[in-house]
Formats: structure tokens, C-alpha cells, sequence
């Protein structure tokens, strides 16, 4: 999220907008990868 922030950071609101969408998807990935580790 850092490196998007820093290289979208000339675009000031849309920047904000897309690391939300991107934290959004870390979030996601990091469900589903914990719950596939608790079903082992």
C-alpha cells in the first residue's frame, strides 16, 4: 500500500481511492489464504 501511495502520489484524491480498493483486496486474499491454512 505504501509503494502505491508514493507512486500514485501525484494524483491526489484517486490515489486515496485505490489504496482503499487495494486494502480492500489484501483484506480479501488474507481471508481466504487463513481460511485454507484452518481447514488442513
Amino acid at each position: 500500500a505504501i509503494a502505491a501511495i508514493s507512486i500514485s502520489g501525484t494524483k491526489g484524491s484517486i490515489n486515496v481511492k485505490s489504496v482503499v480498493e487495494l486494502s480492500k483486496e489484501v483484506t480479501k486474499t488474507a481471508r481466504l489464504i487463513s481460511t485454507k491454512l484452518s481447514d488442513k
